[in-house]
């Protein structure tokens, strides 16, 4: 009988430690907010180039010592690994040295999760004997000197490197030049800038340097007005704008190195240091430790993608919309306001203020408010008669986004009106003035290059007694 609970006592014991190990294998394994960050850091968008590869296998093995994927993903969000920019340049000549080796500098664009704007990069350079890590970022352009686009320490030149990964992450070829201080003065009131890429062959640029990828970059200065203003230029066609109003006015190409600046000569690969320029002269943070600021935003910096097509507000949405605030545009005569500017006991002077026009859309509108101003006399009789009245200025009201107006042109007339009412040995004077208002109104509706302008005439008419 010892020897049967003996053997029972161990059948047990083995069925409950088999039960166990299953229990444990059962048990999923729980990935943490850090784990899924590193799995899309480096298992999403990876490039099949063996130089993006080479690089994507250090930054995973640096990772391991430094642990920086969840601050940077804060900051600047995931790297587009396969839409990577690639630069080699000679190293600089050193005494007794030949140089056969040249410097590879790899700029790996970053977006933020279900964003395609590019506002940060991770440049690494490597050589023969280093490898340095800088974390450049869009805004940074505005702490480098103006200059040509082909100088790789000037702002046009790092704008052009951030136009270059845009255009690898989004595919947009031309970009609107929002800081007017970009590629040199601020164009005359109605011309615009914009920056347009286009891809050229590998081939040996400037500098020494080589570009895997390589692009022509035309900086165009444009006007879009009127047609009848095109047509006393003798014709409108650029951009093929659907509403034949733009015009190019000069243009300026060029075929630079958007990533082929001075080689970095931070700290290695094992520590990081404190970074180098990562081929553009840039000043973004070196190094694993110091990382990027994220000091930028998301939003655009400098300047701004637009569709490769400019009809992509087509003139018939254009007219649609054009055709909407018209519809909504009404001259009116709505008084708004009175006020005792100054009074005695023989004089007074009064103001008023009234609604004259007024456009709306679905959610927004602007009016147009007009301002009287009139002087008052007590008469012998004992009636109150104006002496004086006039037009003093038209304020607006409101905002839009897309569109937008304006006052063209404006005339008025005042005029006064003394009226005896009744008879006998107790007359009556009635004084009235009177404002007549006669004025152009400009509506500009714009979209992309797209720009739809219409003058609306307008006429508003109103009179006040002197108790009002």
């Amino acid at each position: 009988m010892k020897n049967k609970h003996f053997f029972l006592i161990i059948i047990v014991a083995l069925g409950s430690l088999v039960w166990t190990a299953c229990q444990k294998n059962d048990i999923p394994d729980v990935k943490t907010e850090v784990d899924l960050k590193k799995e899309a850091f480096f298992k999403e968008h990876q490039s099949k180039n063996p130089i993006v590869q080479a690089i994507h296998a250090f930054v995973m093995s640096e990772n391991e010592k430094y642990q920086f994927v969840g601050r940077v993903t804060e900051k600047i969000g995931f790297p587009q690994w396969d839409k990577s920019l690639i630069a080699k340049k000679d190293l600089p000549a050193q005494a007794g040295v030949v140089n056969t080796e040249a410097a590879t500098t790899v700029f790996i664009p970053f977006v933020m999760p279900g964003d395609q704007t590019v506002n940060a990069s991770l440049a690494i350079t490597t050589t023969p004997t280093d490898t340095s890590v800088q974390f450049l970022e869009a805004w940074q352009y505005s702490t480098k000197p103006h200059g040509s686009m082909d100088v790789d320490t000037t702002a046009e030149h790092y704008a052009a490197l951030f136009m270059t990964l845009q255009a690898n992450v989004s595919g947009h070829m031309r970009y609107k030049i929002i800081d007017q201080q970009l590629f040199g003065q601020a164009p005359p009131s109605g011309e615009q800038k914009e920056v347009v890429l286009q891809e050229a062959p590998s081939a040996s640029g400037r500098n020494n340097s080589t570009n895997v990828q390589a692009y022509l970059y035309c900086l165009n200065q444009f006007h879009c007005g009127t047609q009848a203003y095109c047509q006393a230029q003798g014709g409108c066609d650029y951009l093929s704008c659907p509403t034949g109003q733009c015009y190019l006015v000069t243009q300026d190409c060029v075929i630079i190195d958007p990533g082929g600046g001075e080689t970095g000569t931070g700290g290695t690969g094992g520590t990081g240091g404190t970074g180098g320029t990562g081929g553009t002269g840039g000043t973004g943070g070196g190094g694993w430790n110091g990382g990027p600021t994220g000091g930028g935003g998301t939003g655009p910096i400098g300047w701004v993608p637009w569709e490769d097509d400019p009809s992509t507000c087509s003139i018939e949405e254009a007219n649609s919309v054009m055709a909407e605030l018209l519809a909504s545009a009404t001259a009116t005569n709505v008084k708004l306001s009175s006020e005792t500017v100054s009074s005695t006991s023989t004089s007074r002077t009064k103001s008023y203020k009234w609604k004259i026009f007024s456009i709306q859309s679905v959610f927004e509108g602007i009016s147009f408010t007009s301002k009287e101003t009139g002087v008052q006399q007590f008469g012998t009789d004992g009636f109150w008669r104006w002496t004086s009245f006039v037009h003093n200025d038209v304020t607006l009201s409101g905002s839009a986004t897309l569109w937008d107006a304006e006052l063209n042109s404006l005339s008025a007339a005042p005029s006064i009106v003394n009226v005896n009412v009744g008879g006998g040995t107790l007359p009556t004077v009635v004084s009235i003035a009177g404002m007549q208002l006669d004025y152009v109104i400009k509506i500009d509706y714009e979209c992309g290059v797209v720009l739809r302008r219409e003058y609306r005439n307008g006429q508003s008419v109103n009179s006040w007694y002197t108790y009002e």
